[in-house]
């Protein structure tokens, strides 16, 4: 009977640390995400940093509001609710980056026809949706990680935050 007890208090810290490396390597992946992104923000001239740091909000916001239901859309999925969900939890955030490229002589519009017009969100959205089904759905595919999205919306919705998966690009938006 205590080899029992003991198979299931190995097999029960197993998991816990499982789950801690998962979390700790998710965390780094996001921490890489930022680094890069800033590097490149950093790269530019003083005077365009700002307008790239709110370009890749906006993006980020178009999206998860527009690319992403879209993809899902293709695999039978339907999430226009996470596209509601995503536009009231972060429009604040959203209308201030809008006014403040405007302020600086851009439009969201015209930076969204630019970016869409690129296959790098359609690639980065299909490599995140492969990710996020392997992480939490049943395999590896678009379709996964959509429905993984589809039944984990609320959780989703937590980890899409912009300000925590991009804290020093957020920084260099100069919004508060």
């Amino acid at each position: 009977m205590k080899w029992i007890i003991r198979v299931g208090v190995v097999a029960l810290i197993l998991f816990g640390l499982n789950n801690v490396l998962h979390r700790v390597m998710r965390k780094y992946e996001m921490h890489k995400l930022d680094v890069v992104s800033a590097e490149r923000i950093d790269k530019l001239p003083a005077d365009q940093q700002r307008t790239a740091a709110l370009a890749v909000y906006l993006s980020f916001f178009w999206g998860n509001t527009t690319l992403l239901p879209a993809m899902c859309k293709e695999q039978g999925v339907d999430l226009s609710s996470y596209s509601l969900a995503f536009k009231e939890r972060y429009s604040d955030g959203h209308s201030q980056a809008r006014e403040a490229l405007t302020r600086l002589g851009h439009s969201e519009q015209a930076l969204i026809a630019a970016v869409a017009s690129t296959p790098e969100p359609r690639s980065a959205f299909t490599a995140m949706l492969k990710k996020i089904g392997n992480d939490v759905g049943k395999g590896d595919s678009v379709v996964e990680g959509c429905h993984a999205l589809e039944h984990k919306q609320a959780d989703m919705l937590d980890f899409m935050n912009f300000r925590e998966i991009f804290p020093t690009v957020w920084q260099r938006t100069e919004l508060r």
